[in-house]
């Protein structure tokens, strides 16, 4: 569940299924029983969204990322590259670009994933180690959408524990809980 501080008493719940690796197959953003739910599925060779009563499909090939500017997704996009400086993977990105008469606009669109370095992350007292991944998608291809570069830092099982604009330090995003329960 998420809250946001913007807005006075404003929650929205999340629910997401990985599969191995912390990949997500399943989105869904709002209560099962709310109007204004949407489910999004990532199959092998097409992405789903449902909401509102209608169903929008996408067409995919290949690997591919769903793009919510969530800990979760940017994890497994970060993923995505290797760990070897100045060398960047191509990504495939979709995402939800508004909603249409016929149902939910779905846009894909490239981007590239480049290991930037180590690090160590303090949460609670704890320093974490923690690799450095940049995210960057010049052009989404929906109007006037931009997705900033985005710098985001893993621990070693692949868990996000900070979130930063690349260029604008001062808005960064960091775990204030971290616990560890057993290998992932």
């Amino acid at each position: 569940m998420v809250t946001s501080p913007n807005a006075a008493g404003s929650t929205v719940d999340v629910a997401i299924s990985f599969a191995a690796g912390l990949y997500p197959i399943q989105v869904q953003i709002g209560g099962r029983n709310s109007a204004q739910r949407m489910l999004c599925v990532m199959a092998l060779k097409e992405f789903k969204c449902i909401t509102q009563g209608k169903e929008s499909k996408l067409a995919m090939h290949g690997a591919y990322n769903v793009f919510l500017p969530s800990p979760w997704m940017l994890g497994s996009i970060a993923r995505r590259a290797r760990k070897i400086p100045n060398q960047s993977a191509a990504v495939q990105l979709v995402m939800m670009g508004g909603m249409e008469e016929q149902g939910p606009k779905l846009v894909s669109f490239p981007a590239e994933v480049q290991y930037v370095g180590d690090d160590e992350v303090s949460i609670g007292g704890e320093k974490i180690s923690a690799s450095i991944f940049e995210l960057k998608a010049p052009n989404t291809g929906i109007q006037g959408v931009t997705i900033p570069g985005t710098l985001i830092w893993t621990s070693g099982e692949g868990v996000v524990l900070a979130l930063q604009d690349s260029n604008k330090p001062e808005q960064r995003i960091e775990l204030v809980e971290y616990k560890r329960y057993g290998k992932l």
